[in-house]
């Protein structure tokens, strides 16, 4: 009994395994407005405190490496504070940052993508399976509605020719009152060209992304396209308000930017793909960084919108 109960056992200080901080530099730019940078540093899970947002370092703008202005520290502007400019970047500009700490001195630098509009926005509805719940209309009466309904977007553009052109859609709801359905982007062909072999063989029947997608030109350079997303949920979602109104924004990204938001999108693949990474059968995902001598990003974008009222393919609501 005593050898069946024994058994072996090592502590184990995680001080070991403890690194030297890393400055943190992310700057979203786009030439919607001024350009903004935080600052912070990486801290050891084991730490008590995750204050860590760096307020007396010095960072330097140059647009198109000519030395703009040192951005100042405001307290105010976000809950946790942000450097913060008087530029306004235009399209084409390359923009550098550099920032000195205590913890080291970093840098990164981006271009102001190429802004691609949106052409046209076709939508159209459909009801489809079964299943019963009841609502209330406005005048108390009871209700029993038995489907789904599923909205299909078309959403057109025109690609830039012999470029390489990196992109995000997303689709919102502009009301916070009402909810938006569940977005399935596995009907259209460019959103799947960037996923996974194995991905793909696990037979998936939807591509999730309620916050947005990425995707690339790689198959559609210099062409007029149109891409289509559907959207679905029970019909009830959408039976209230006199107005249904989504935003459907299209970003064209700079490379750097696309590489980051891609490798965020990745760590919320399917519970699927999650488990295959534990077991060592895919990769683990790492989030891309273009932050020299730190981590972070730097990314540009432009993006452009248009407002879509659901109503007019759903005339009947409460």
């Amino acid at each position: 009994m005593l050898l069946l109960l024994s058994a072996c056992y090592k502590e184990i200080d995680l001080e070991d395994y403890r690194t030297s901080p890393k400055v943190v530099l992310n700057c979203a730019i786009s030439t919607d407005t001024i350009i903004m940078a935080s600052v912070s540093r990486t801290w050891f899970f084991t730490d008590n405190s995750s204050d860590v947002v760096i307020s007396d370092a010095k960072v330097e703008l140059f647009v198109n490496d000519v030395f703009r202005e040192s951005m100042v520290w405001q307290k105010g502007n976000t809950p946790n504070g942000v450097y913060v400019s008087n530029i306004i970047p235009v399209e084409g500009d390359r923009i550098k940052i550099v920032a000195t700490t205590n913890y080291g001195k970093v840098w990164a630098e981006d271009e102001i993508p190429v802004k691609v509009m949106i052409r046209n926005v076709e939508i159209s509805a459909r009801h489809f399976g079964s299943g019963t719940h009841i609502i209330v209309d406005k005048d108390g009466n009871i209700i029993e509605k038995s489907d789904n309904l599923e909205i299909k977007y078309q959403i057109s553009f025109d690609d830039k020719h012999n470029t390489n052109d990196f992109y995000f859609l997303r689709i919102e709801n502009c009301d916070k009152l009402q909810s938006l359905g569940t977005l399935d982007y596995a009907s259209d062909p460019i959103f799947l060209a960037d996923e996974s072999a194995i991905n793909t063989s696990l037979g998936g029947q939807t591509l999730p992304g309620q916050g947005g997608r990425t995707f690339t030109d790689k198959s559609i350079n210099g062409q007029s396209y149109t891409l289509t997303v559907t959207e679905s949920g029970s019909s009830y979602l959408y039976d209230y308000g006199a107005v249904l109104n989504r935003k459907i924004s299209l970003y064209s990204l700079s490379k750097p930017y696309y590489q980051y938001l891609t490798s965020i999108l990745k760590t919320n693949e399917d519970n699927a793909m999650q488990k295959l990474s534990d077991f060592g059968l895919a990769e683990p995902i790492r989030i891309f960084s273009n932050i020299q001598g730190g981590t972070g990003i730097i990314g540009a974008s432009q993006n452009d919108s248009k407002t879509i009222d659901l109503r007019k393919i759903l005339p009947d609501h409460m």
